[in-house]
């Protein structure tokens, strides 16, 4: 970024979701399996980060999520594009904003 060249990121491995928690001052949500979703509580407006996985796997995948027009709008900064749940089995939330 010194050079004001945009270059993509290097890839790493996966930090723990912990470090979000940190960052953000709050716990992730209890798992809930994908198809439950509207069991949790998102209201109005509200940004928060979803973490995906599959049981039995140490890692899983992080994504930004904001709630308008009752819709959950789930953002995939990674790849600059909408995120979806396939090959997920579980979901945990944490509220950012």
């Amino acid at each position: 970024m010194e050079t004001g060249k945009i270059s993509q990121a290097l890839h790493s491995r996966g930090q723990d979701v912990k470090v979000l928690e940190e960052i953000f001052g709050g716990k992730f949500s209890s798992p809930v399996k994908i198809q439950d979703i509207r069991t949790i509580d998102i209201p109005e407006g509200e940004i928060g980060i979803m973490y995906i996985y599959k049981q039995g796997f140490k890692h899983g995948h992080v994504f930004i999520v904001i709630k308008i027009n009752n819709r959950l709008i789930l953002l995939n900064g990674q790849k600059g594009i909408m995120q979806t749940f396939e090959k997920a089995e579980f979901i945990e939330y944490l509220k950012i904003k």
